[in-house]
C-alpha cells in the first residue's frame, strides 16, 4: 500500500509478527498481583523515558514524582529509584469511632463565705539588720 505522504511513491512496511513465545510470560508478569502503584524517585527535570530493567517493559515518559503502575519485579531492582506506594484511586475505609469518653464534671467552686473561715498563712519571717 503507498504512503499518503509521498506521493504514492514510496510503500508502508508491513507490521512486524507477534512473538507467539512470549505470550505465557507476560501474562505471568501482568497478573494484578504483580503490579504495583510506585512514585518515580529520580530528581530529574521534566519527564523523560522509562524503561524496566527486568522486564524491559516501556513505562512511557514520567517526571519525578509522577505515580504510575508498574510490574513489581521492576520496581524490586530499584528501590531507591521506585517507592511503592499506596493506590492512589482507592477508596478510604471508613473507620467506626467508638464512643467518645465524657469529660469529668468540673469540681463546685470555692464560696466566699468558705474561703474567708480559712486560716490565714504565715507569712516569711522579717529580715532583721
Amino acid at each position: 500500500m503507498p504512503c499518503g505522504s509521498c506521493g504514492g511513491r514510496k510503500h508502508a512496511a508491513a507490521p512486524p509478527a507477534a512473538n507467539q513465545t512470549m505470550a505465557p510470560q507476560m501474562s505471568t508478569q501482568m497478573s494484578a498481583d504483580n503490579i504495583v502503584w510506585v512514585m518515580l524517585n529520580d530528581g530529574n527535570i521534566g519527564q523523560h523515558p522509562i524503561v524496566g530493567v527486568i522486564t524491559k517493559t516501556n513505562y512511557n515518559p514520567r517526571a519525578h514524582g509522577e505515580k504510575f503502575k508498574m510490574i513489581l519485579a521492576d520496581a524490586r531492582a530499584m528501590p531507591h529509584k521506585y517507592i511503592i506506594v499506596d493506590d492512589p484511586n482507592a477508596v478510604p475505609v471508613m473507620v467506626t469511632i467508638a464512643d467518645t469518653p465524657t469529660m469529668a464534671e468540673p469540681p463546685e467552686p470555692i464560696k466566699v463565705a468558705e474561703f474567708a473561715t480559712w486560716p490565714k498563712k504565715a507569712g516569711r519571717p522579717k529580715k532583721v539588720a
